[in-house]
């Protein structure tokens, strides 16, 4: 049986430098999300990239992530805020939208995103499958975003395929990386796939620090 979507994450990334400017523009304009039934899940200090074999990664990148319930809405919203609509926006932010198949949990807030491309789909799906499950034995939401291609809305990233996963902690992140399960099935996503992998931590409007 198909799975069915619940919502949609918008993610952009938006160059480290910017990230000040970036976070005063989104406490002056996050309440006109709630018109669109949007949330902004919140926007990440750094991000540590961890492979890069497709190369869309770098360590000068911060990552915004938005949650809407209709694809419609995200889009509606990215193309009528008045500072996020301009195409120079924060120096040329890059913007995908990513179809969700798990509501996406408030209170898990380390992630690890993944964009591939797939050299064996059957393989992958395979690979998939297993990482899943052992995510989950270690207390991920595993694979909130998978499977269908993202959608490009603006700037040079542009993956085929996308995986987001949510964890409570960077501790529980490793214990999954580091367990044997993970060792073992390490060998077959590489065979089956290039992958670029970065973790960050996505930091609540509440907790900004504004200077």
């Amino acid at each position: 049986m198909p799975e069915v979507k619940t919502g949609y994450l918008l993610v952009l990334r938006v160059p480290l430098v910017k990230l000040m400017e970036f976070r005063n523009v989104m406490l002056r304009n996050t309440p006109i999300l709630s018109n669109y039934h949007g949330h902004l899940l919140g926007v990440s200090d750094n991000v540590n990239v961890m492979s890069n074999s497709v190369g869309y990664w770098s360590n000068n990148q911060v990552v915004a992530m938005f949650e809407f319930d209709t694809e419609d809405n995200a889009r509606r919203w990215f193309h009528s805020d008045g500072d996020v609509k301009q195409p120079d926006f924060q120096d040329r932010i890059d913007a995908i939208l990513l179809p969700a198949f798990r509501a996406v949990p408030r209170d898990k807030c380390f992630i690890h995103m993944s964009n591939f491309d797939i050299r064996d789909k059957s393989k992958f799906s395979e690979f998939l499958e297993e990482n899943e499950k052992l995510m989950t034995s270690h207390g991920a939401d595993s694979c909130v975003v998978k499977g269908e291609p993202p959608t490009k809305l603006r700037g040079m990233w542009d993956p085929s395929h996308v995986v987001v996963s949510h964890f409570a902690s960077y501790e529980d992140y490793e214990k999954h990386v580091n367990s044997d399960g993970y060792s073992s099935i390490q060998g077959q996503k590489n065979i089956c796939s290039l992958s670029d992998d970065v973790i960050f931590n996505l930091v609540s409007i509440q907790d900004w620090q504004i200077f």
